[in-house]
């Protein structure tokens, strides 16, 4: 299959296979990451062709060349960050679909490790919620990778909580009454938006004579699974409000179980 090219040619190919199966879009080249750049800024922007013709052995330099992941990864992200929704929502659609996500017309559904295929919603507001999700991970994101795995709460109601996490925001017995608590008043919250979460969150800490802090990190855990994740009265705004609460239950839970294991 690949006796007619260069072995020059192979390499790069299997390269560029690598780096798509790490979610660093293969699209992205030099000219991808600079161009836009060299235009915003006012500078001359020249064809690459240009460039090999005027490129010089002793200019470079006698070091060995080193390729540097990280680097790439940070290009990779400063690209995610600048694409716009349209080109952005195909790539992560794309990435989810590998993983195991079904999406259909921009609303989800997923296959976790042990559970069967659940169906899609197909509804307006949950296209809206898929892109919505997308665009509020977008700044974070490193690689499309991110989205499928770090994000796999916003796509997915079949997600683990990391233990890490589990450890550090969750080692107080009472934040189960606490994380319940917070459920029944979200449930009643009209309209369910980022500044009323906000505002029902911060009054129930007041109530309880606790820092708000332990509940915003609690919950944060409850709906992403993770320790880091975009700020929680977005995510609330963005998954919804029977999602959240649902999530909230199920940490609750989560909580009194392992509470009563280790009492």
């Amino acid at each position: 299959m690949f006796t007619q090219f260069k072995p020059v040619m192979v390499a790069t190919l299997l390269l560029a296979v690598d780096l798509a199966q790490m979610g660093l879009d293969p699209e992205q080249g030099v000219d991808q990451h600079y161009f836009p750049r060299a235009r915003d800024s006012g500078k001359e922007i020249v064809p690459l062709e240009d460039m090999v013709q005027s490129f010089e052995l002793s200019a470079v330099s006698k070091s060995n060349a080193v390729f540097d992941l990280e680097k790439l990864a940070w290009m990779n992200a400063e690209y995610l960050r600048h694409l716009p929704p349209e080109r952005l929502l195909p790539l992560v659609q794309g990435e989810l679909g590998k993983e195991g996500f079904r999406i259909q017309d921009s609303g989800f559904s997923a296959r976790g490790p042990d559970a069967g295929e659940q169906q899609a919603t197909s509804t307006a507001e949950e296209r809206e919620r898929f892109e919505r999700s997308v665009l509020l991970l977008q700044s974070r994101a490193r690689s499309l990778k991110d989205f499928s795995q770090s994000g796999r709460a916003f796509f997915s109601d079949e997600f683990d909580y990391d233990p890490a996490a589990c450890k550090k925001f969750w080692k107080d017995p009472a934040l189960a009454d606490y994380l319940d608590a917070l459920a029944a008043r979200l449930e009643a919250t009209e309209p369910f938006g980022v500044g009323e979460t906000e505002e029902t969150l911060r009054a129930l800490a007041g109530e309880k004579k606790i820092k708000a802090g332990l509940l915003i990190n609690a919950s944060r855990v409850a709906l992403t699974g993770q320790a880091v994740a975009p700020g929680l009265f977005d995510v609330m705004a963005v998954l919804g409000r029977d999602r959240v609460v649902t999530r909230l239950r199920r940490a609750t839970e989560f909580v009194r179980n392992a509470s009563s294991r280790t009492a």
